[in-house]
C-alpha cells in the first residue's frame, strides 16, 4: 500500500513538471528534444523501476551527467576521480610543447606542417632595429611615447606663456619660474603622469646658459654645472661650497664680510621716529599681546595685552597703540613698521562697514588724520626682532592693557644692541 501511494505521488509531481516544461515552451517558442534529454536517478532506486519511469516520461536515463557547458555537473561527493580529466588534458599540452619546443624538428619547423607553414616569429628587439642592421626600422611605441612626453616637458619651460603651458602649470602649481616643479598627484590626468615620469629625463637633457643673466637668478636657479642652487633655502645663507672655487679666496672674504642689508633695521630720516610694533599669539594660552619700540635715544616701547584674539587684530591693535603712545610723546613725524602685509593694506585701502576689522580701523584712521605725518613701513620679520621680543616679554610680566617702557629690559639689551649697529 506504501509503495503503491509513492508511485503516485511520484506520477502526481512527473506530471506537474512535465506541464511546467509544457508552458515553456508554449510561451518562449522552444522545444524538448526527446533524444538529447537525459533523466538522472539516484542510487537507491531500483533499476526495473528506473526503466519503467523513464519509459513512461519518454526520455532516456543515464548513471552520469557528465558536464555541461565544459564544468562538470557534480552528483556525489568530490574525489580524486572527480578533475582527472584537467591533468589528461595538461599532460597532453606539455607532450606537444615538449615536441614542438624541446626537438630540433619542433624548434627547427616552429609549428610547420606539410599542408600549411606558420609565420615565423622575430623579437620586437629585432624588428626594431635598423635596415641595415636586419631590421625593418621601427620603433618602440614606448620609446615613442617617452620622447612625446618629454618634448612637452620641454615645452612647458620653453613655451611657458603659451596657453596650454600656463593652463597645465596653474592646475598643478607648478609655479612661474623657468624650471617648473614637477609634482605627481594621484589624481592627475595621463597626461600630467606621463610629463611627471619622463621628467628626469628633461632634466639630464637641460643645461644652463647664463647668457647675459637676465633670464637667470643667480641664487635662486641651478645653474651651476653640478644642477643644484647656490643658495640654502634651510640656513637662509650662501652655500659657498657650491661656487667657491669659481672666485679667489680673498674675493669670497670680502663678499662675506658684507652685511645683508635686506635683513638690516634702516633708521628713519632725520626729524622722524619709528616705531616698530609686532605680536606674538599663542592658542594655548589664549591670550595675544603686542609691543612696539621706538628708535630714538632712550629706547621707549610699549607693551599691551589683549585678550585673545587672532593674529591680524593684534596686529592692528599694536599699529593703534604705537599712533596713541607716540601722540602722547609729542611725536609729529612718527613711520610705524609692521611686518604685517595684510595690516598694512588695509589700513591704506578703503574698507566697508561690514567688514570683520571695521571697528579697530575706524579708531586708528582719525589718529591718522590729526595734524601730524605719519607713514605705514612694510618690514621683514628678520628687522623686527626686538619689537617681536618686547611682545612676548608681556605674556609674564605686565598685565592685562597698555603698559609703557621707559627704558631698556635687562632682558632686551643684547638683542638691542645689534640695532645700535645701524
Amino acid at each position: 500500500m506504501t509503495c503503491s501511494f509513492l508511485r503516485r505521488l511520484l506520477w502526481i509531481r512527473w506530471r506537474l513538471l512535465n506541464a511546467c516544461l509544457y508552458r515553456f515552451c508554449v510561451c518562449s517558442g522552444q522545444k524538448v528534444n526527446n533524444a538529447k534529454t537525459q533523466v538522472f536517478f539516484l542510487k537507491n532506486v531500483n533499476h526495473n523501476r528506473v526503466v519503467e519511469l523513464s519509459a513512461n516520461m519518454g526520455y532516456n536515463f543515464t548513471s552520469d551527467l557528465v558536464k555541461y557547458l565544459g564544468v562538470p555537473i557534480l552528483h556525489q561527493r568530490v574525489n580524486k576521480n572527480t578533475y582527472s580529466y584537467i591533468v589528461e588534458r595538461v599532460r597532453g599540452k606539455l607532450s606537444s610543447l615538449k615536441t614542438n619546443s624541446l626537438s630540433l624538428v619542433g624548434r627547427i619547423t616552429l609549428g610547420d606542417t606539410e599542408e600549411s607553414r606558420k609565420v615565423h616569429l622575430v623579437s620586437w628587439q629585432h624588428m626594431c632595429r635598423s635596415k641595415q642592421n636586419g631590421g625593418l626600422g621601427l620603433r618602440h611605441i614606448k620609446e615613442q611615447n617617452k620622447a612625446f612626453m618629454v618634448k612637452l616637458g620641454w615645452g612647458l619651460m620653453e613655451k611657458k606663456d603659451t596657453l596650454w603651458a600656463r593652463v597645465l602649470r596653474a592646475k598643478y602649481k607648478s609655479g612661474n619660474d623657468m624650471v617648473p616643479a614637477i609634482l605627481k598627484p594621484q589624481n592627475s590626468s595621463r597626461l600630467w603622469k606621463g610629463i611627471a615620469n619622463s621628467w628626469k629625463h628633461v632634466e639630464e637633457g637641460t643645461i644652463w646658459r647664463v647668457g647675459d643673466g637676465r633670464r637667470v637668478r643667480f641664487w635662486a636657479d641651478p645653474w651651476l654645472p653640478n644642477g643644484k642652487c647656490p643658495m640654502s633655502y634651510t640656513l637662509g645663507e650662501w652655500d659657498w661650497s657650491r661656487f667657491g672655487f669659481l672666485l679667489l679666496d680673498r674675493v669670497c672674504d670680502m663678499i662675506a664680510a658684507i652685511v645683508p642689508l635686506l635683513v638690516w633695521v634702516l633708521p628713519p630720516g632725520a626729524g622722524w621716529l619709528k616705531f616698530n610694533v609686532d605680536v606674538m599669539v599663542k592658542d594655548s594660552l589664549r591670550i595675544a599681546p603686542c609691543g612696539g619700540v621706538l628708535r630714538d635715544c632712550a629706547g621707549k616701547g610699549f607693551v599691551r595685552k589683549l585678550g585673545w584674539c587672532d593674529t591680524l587684530l593684534a596686529e592692528l591693535w599694536a599699529i593703534l597703540s604705537a599712533l596713541e603712545v607716540a601722540w602722547s610723546m609729542g611725536c609729529r613725524n612718527l613711520v610705524v613698521a609692521s611686518d604685517s602685509l595684510m595690516a598694512i593694506n588695509l589700513l591704506k585701502n578703503q574698507i566697508h562697514d561690514n567688514h570683520p576689522y571695521a571697528a579697530i580701523i575706524s579708531r586708528i584712521h582719525p589718529w591718522v588724520d590729526v595734524d601730524w605725518d605719519v607713514s605705514f613701513l612694510l618690514c621683514f620679520r628678520e628687522g623686527n626682532f626686538v619689537a617681536d621680543a618686547v611682545a612676548g616679554m608681556a605674556y609674564n610680566a605686565f598685565g592685562v592693557g597698555l603698559s609703557l617702557l621707559h627704558s631698556v629690559p635687562a632682558t632686551l639689551e643684547p638683542i638691542l644692541g645689534v640695532m645700535l649697529l645701524v
